[in-house]
């Protein structure tokens, strides 16, 4: 058989061996005929397409740094350095999966590690510089409290009537602490984003998220009591489960139990970091209060110097726990400092 299209020779086929064409379909011009290429009866010479070469390079993936995409670098020499390819990590043209960082404002890098001495770092740099607008919200919201230790000290009552007072005073101070940790944590959150936190911002998010976090509080401070109580070491295991019980509360407002369980995820594989953190901060407490309570003589005096305490220690514990849970999402899910902002926007 003779192909029509290019005259080649070969065993009888339904394509040509050569072109590929098929045979009972071609209806072009026949090879050898009038006005076809090449003299009738002589196949053209065969020549195979040259295969392109393979490229020079691999393009490399978009460089990801400090929240911004980069374009790829080029593959020779005299490329000109990466420039920012118009997008970012929270929208516009290129925008990707956020990646690790720290302080917006700084550009200091996190290295995608859980480590107690950056989170303890970070958390100190925070609260004291903002010591002046925490300490200050600390106090107004503890403002029941001093009320209650200033009646203690004025009125002469019996030691019946003063530690019923006292005590109560003291649900009142776990309580509202409840109520600061939201509003720190929304200042905490702002002061990494490099803004400064509002008084009355902190505590509009506060009172918005009061009744969840008092919830998830009371569950979790009494699951920890419980687990202490029939044996030290299930209690320290529980405090770590759940100590970024309240953070996931206000960014991610989950129900109850489902709160305790995002807490005890994020914290899984960082408990022994976790607990060495809030250990550290228990030890800071407990020698505050013990210098602090020296001079006291009376229930009164006893509970406005440890509610002055508490306006520090539950700054601190708060801008740490913060801290620590949005450590533990850019960690297990890099998540970015904005994005957790988000929230309150």
């Amino acid at each position: 058989m003779i192909c029509p299209k290019c005259g080649f020779e070969q065993p009888d086929g339904v394509e040509c061996m050569r072109c590929g064409v098929i045979i009972s379909r071609y209806k072009g011009p026949v090879f050898g005929a009038a006005g076809a290429a090449g003299p009738p009866g002589t196949p053209p010479a065969f020549a195979p397409v040259a295969a392109s070469p393979p490229p020079s390079f691999i393009p490399p993936p978009p460089v990801i740094a400090g929240g911004r995409v980069l374009a790829p670098a080029g593959g020779g020499f005299g490329d000109p350095p990466p420039v920012a390819a118009g997008g970012t990590v929270y929208g516009g043209p290129g925008s990707v999966a956020p990646t690790f960082s720290s302080f917006s404002a700084t550009g200091q890098d996190f290295l995608g590690t859980f480590e107690l001495g950056k989170v303890l770092g970070e958390a100190f740099s925070i609260f004291f510089s903002n010591f002046i607008p925490f300490a200050l919200l600390s106090a107004l919201i503890s403002l029941p409290v001093f009320a209650f230790a200033a009646y203690l000290l004025q009125a002469h009552r019996s030691p019946a009537t003063a530690l019923s007072f006292f005590f109560l005073a003291l649900l009142v101070q776990i309580i509202l602490g409840q109520l600061t940790t939201a509003g720190l944590t929304y200042g905490v959150y702002q002061q990494m984003r490099g803004q400064s936190p509002s008084l009355m911002d902190c505590l509009r998010v506060a009172f918005s998220r009061f009744f969840p976090v008092l919830g998830v509080g009371i569950v979790a401070g009494c699951a920890v009591g419980l687990g202490a109580v029939f044996c030290l070491v299930p209690g320290f295991i529980l405090a770590a489960m759940f100590a970024v019980v309240v953070p996931v509360t206000i960014e991610e407002r989950p129900g109850v139990s489902d709160a305790l369980r995002r807490s005890a995820h994020l914290t899984e594989g960082f408990r022994w970091q976790v607990f060495g953190l809030l250990f550290v901060l228990g030890v800071l407490e407990q020698i505050l209060v013990r210098i602090a309570i020296v001079p006291a003589h009376d229930l009164g005096t006893l509970l406005m110097i440890s509610s002055t305490v508490n306006v520090l220690t539950i700054g601190l514990r708060a801008t740490a726990v913060a801290v620590m849970y949005y450590r533990l999402r850019s960690v297990k899910e890099s998540v970015d400092v904005d994005q957790i902002s988000s929230v309150f926007a």
